[in-house]
């Protein structure tokens, strides 16, 4: 009668009454059923703690949208997004500091991305982004706005506590360095370790095949020059 919309399960029947047709059954209110069935479909793909999709439900999006890209003929870009030494965050302040400062980061990595855009903790302090229809470049050029987002502003805690962190971000795109889901990854994966290799708060592009081949290649010939010496 408040006009508030519930959810119901009903049961009738159709009866005649006097050579009248009427409707006689049963109704009962079940939204506390479905609000509860709701919270538990909610809780199977969030993530606990940051309350982003969890790596079950990151790595369905993903799988949609390149489905989607591979349809359409575009581009699909990958952000792996990796906290720098976050383990000195837990050890200097605690756990419990260090959750607060990971769902901070989460939050501030959501609401610096795109509506069409989702961010996904894949675990520990790593997040995925998985991002429609970007090139290399514009996908490089928001990893670099995300990097300065987090290091440009300490995390404040509940205890009055400033955490300054920052951020290594691997970059892959569809179809230009990887065609399954998987290698995808794989290659923002290997692109967010050459971050941390080049000295952490940066980001990095994952390299093409003849790239990586070329690389590999060097670091072959290196490993032997020093052996020899």
């Amino acid at each position: 009668k408040d006009g508030e919309i519930i959810w119901v399960w009903e049961r009738g029947r159709a009866v005649s009454d006097d050579d009248e047709l009427v409707l006689e059954g049963i109704i009962l209110d079940i939204t506390d059923r479905k609000n509860l069935e709701a919270r538990l479909s909610e809780l199977a793909t969030l993530d606990s703690l940051t309350g982003q999709p969890n790596r079950r439900e990151i790595e369905r999006v993903l799988q949609d949208e390149l489905a989607r890209a591979r349809r359409y003929g575009r581009q699909l870009a990958v952000l792996w997004v990796d906290l720098d030494y976050f383990k000195r965050v837990n050890d200097s302040f605690g756990h419990a500091i260090g959750d607060q400062v990971l769902r901070t980061v989460s939050l501030r990595l959501a609401d610096s991305i795109r509506s069409v855009d989702t961010l996904g903790r894949y675990g520990g302090e790593e997040f995925i982004i998985v991002l429609p229809e970007l090139s290399v470049q514009e996908a490089r050029e928001t990893a670099e706005r995300l990097r300065q987002c987090v290091a440009c502003e300490p995390v404040v805690t509940t205890a009055d506590q400033s955490v300054a962190l920052t951020v290594s971000i691997g970059v892959a795109v569809y179809p230009d360095h990887a065609d399954t889901a998987e290698t995808l990854c794989e290659a923002a994966d290997r692109a967010m370790y050459r971050a941390k290799d080049a000295g952490r708060n940066q980001v990095a592009v994952a390299l093409r095949d003849r790239d990586a081949a070329a690389v590999s290649e060097r670091l072959q010939l290196s490993l032997k020059d020093s052996q020899n010496r």
